[in-house]
């Protein structure tokens, strides 16, 4: 397997090769600016010499010829702007891909303005979306639909194991494909300056797809086209009267009386299809993929691979009806055409039945497009990190979590802290520490790989097993000035939710993460409430992690064999506070706030 520094040297490099192609390519460009205004100048001087001192005839070939040399020169030199552009867009995708593995905020695609839901079991809390979030790292989507999508499976983990072990199989398949995924990034990076939005236009499929041209009408007019070039030649050698005049006329009164279906089908359909062929380009690049030794991929992208309804087959035939339409745009070839076979009659009645087509199979596809955004998202992650893991989901009614090297996929690689965890059963874990020891980040960790795992994605650890659970946690409380709530009261709600939710047995265990329990009301208080709180727990369906600064707390262990202790610890190393952020197992034995606040510069007698 490669390994990080691979990755992150391999990219460096291909940023360098394109760095030094664009220079390249842009000499060329200027190159050719000034060949082509040599060529408009040289044109006009030499025009006028032929005009002025020889014939017309040199000078218009001179004329003719200069602007052939001027039209070849800009068509290199816009094949030559067009691979400069590609170019560009490739190391946009280098540059997003070492930002995210290097969690370079400022480097990576913005993140979407938008509603964070605050009574939401774990979204924020956890940074799950927002600008610093784990939405944001994760996000290679380039549909508003796909990016939904994504953000809908990370905000609703998967509750059922074989959709669970069925969306891992499919992330582990694509991670390899790397040349796969940059070509797909390339093209969404070109449809993004398009504003494709499939739910547009589906709708405009369904709104469009009523009106037709039955195929009796198609025959009809078939037929008396054919029957007036027939008698049109036979008239024009005298064999027959003019009767191909009276056809003619049949002609006209068809189409007067289609003419109004006639436009409502084709003026949308160049819309319509211009707009599905934006789609197409990624359609296109999946469909033409082999991933035969990926059965699982194989199985999910089968309506893309589908030999009779895939894209591929059906832009052959959408591209032919376009290249027709393309002829309409020419009023002498309208009319001519028209006059002489059923042309708009023929073409109308063909589009109305691919649009009927495409109203049955997009929706299909665009689905499993969305779907695959995220799946993609997922492998990407999965690529540049390669020291994450998939984990084991344990089947049946366990309650079990186990993990080895645990860490926060956002933090950086090089500050990153592992540690490894256990829980069994209906256990509560009492975590006790320093201020600023690593606490509330470790309850984090617990919560994001969750997060991770349950949608699909690999984690950050080196082995992590675990049984499904509902994820609650209780961390970043404040104030709701709108709903008119204090500190506390948000937190006492918060925890209510907590237990009620606790005690639903009828779906997985609840995994809890509680940061400084009550810590919005007074010492006795919290104390009191905290210890009862706990209790209230135990037993319930689920189990997790409470932090806390009361030492008291951690005699629970000695009531309940179900309750364990565990903590955080520092050092004062040279007058610093100096942790470590390992976790360690039995209540902490210091504190240091005093220290902190005579450190901090308080005149604090310790």
């Amino acid at each position: 397997m490669i390994s990080r520094n691979e990755i992150l040297t391999h990219e460096g490099k291909l940023i360098n090769k394109l760095t030094e192609r664009i220079n390249f390519l842009n000499k060329k460009s200027n190159s050719l600016s000034y060949y082509r205004l040599i060529t408009i100048i040289a044109g006009v001087v030499l025009a006028f010499i032929a005009f002025n001192y020889t014939n017309n005839l040199t000078g218009w070939t001179v004329i003719i010829l200069d602007l052939t040399l001027f039209a070849i020169l800009a068509a290199r030199q816009s094949k030559v702007i067009s691979a400069i552009d590609r170019a560009k867009k490739w190391i946009n995708i280098k540059n997003v891909r070492i930002a995210k593995m290097n969690l370079d905020w400022a480097k990576m695609p913005g993140a979407k303005k938008e509603y964070r839901d605050s009574h939401h079991p774990f979204e924020i809390d956890l940074d799950i979306t927002g600008q610093y979030s784990l939405l944001r790292i994760l996000n290679s989507t380039f549909s508003k639909e796909g990016y939904v999508k994504l953000k809908s499976w990370l905000l609703n983990p998967l509750k059922d194991f074989n959709e669970l072990t069925f969306r891992q199989s499919i992330v582990r398949e694509l991670i390899p494909f790397r040349s796969f995924r940059e070509k797909l990034f390339l093209r969404f990076s070109y449809l993004k300056q398009n504003e494709f939005e499939g739910t547009q236009l589906v709708q405009w499929l369904e709104k469009d797809s009523k009106l037709k041209i039955s195929n009796f009408v198609v025959f009809f007019y078939s037929f008396v086209s054919l029957f007036n070039i027939v008698f049109f030649i036979l008239n024009f050698y005298n064999i027959v009267p003019s009767y191909w005049v009276a056809g003619y006329l049949i002609v006209l009164i068809t189409y007067g009386l289609q003419e109004k279906n006639i436009k409502l089908i084709i003026g949308p359909s160049e819309i319509i299809f211009d707009e599905y062929l934006k789609a197409y380009k990624v359609f296109e690049i999946i469909s033409k993929t082999d991933f035969k030794n990926n059965p699982e991929l194989q199985k999910f992208l089968e309506p893309f691979h589908n030999k009779e309804t895939n894209p591929v087959t059906f832009s052959k035939k959408i591209n032919r009806l376009i290249n027709l339409l393309s002829f309409r745009e020419n009023a002498i070839f309208r009319l001519l055409a028209n006059s002489i076979v059923p042309y708009d009659v023929f073409l109308s009645n063909q589009l109305a039945k691919q649009k009927e087509v495409l109203k049955e199979v997009l929706p299909k596809w665009l689905e499993k497009l969305y779907e695959f955004e995220a799946l993609n998202s997922y492998a990407e992650y999965g690529y540049t990190n390669p020291d994450f893991t998939f984990p084991e989901i344990l089947k049946g009614n366990t309650s079990a979590l186990e993990t080895k090297k645990l860490g926060h996929p956002m933090l950086p690689y090089d500050k990153r802290v592992s540690n490894d965890f256990s829980i069994f059963n209906n256990e509560i874990i009492i975590i006790t520490g320093s201020n600023m020891s690593g606490k509330s980040t470790f309850l984090k960790t617990l919560g994001v790989n969750f997060c991770l795992a349950f949608c699909g994605a690999p984690v950050c650890a080196q082995q992590f097993s675990t049984s499904i659970y509902r994820i609650f946690s209780c961390i970043k409380i404040s104030d709701n000035l709108n709903e008119g709530l204090s500190y506390f009261y948000s937190e006492v709600q918060r925890l209510k939710v907590i237990y009620d939710n606790i005690q639903i047995y009828n779906e997985p265990p609840l995994f809890f993460l509680i940061d400084e329990i009550f810590k919005g009301t007074n010492n006795r208080e919290r104390l009191i409430g905290s210890r009862e709180y706990i209790k209230s727990l135990i037993g319930k369906n689920g189990c997790g992690a409470i932090s806390t600064h009361d030492l008291e707390l951690v005699n629970l262990g000695k009531e309940f064999d179900i309750i364990r202790n565990m903590h955080f610890k520092e050092e004062i190393i040279d007058n610093r506070m100096v942790f470590d952020y390992t976790l360690y197992t039995g209540p902490c034995p210091t504190t240091n706030a005093l220290r902190i606040m005579k450190l901090g510069g308080l005149n604090i007698e310790i």
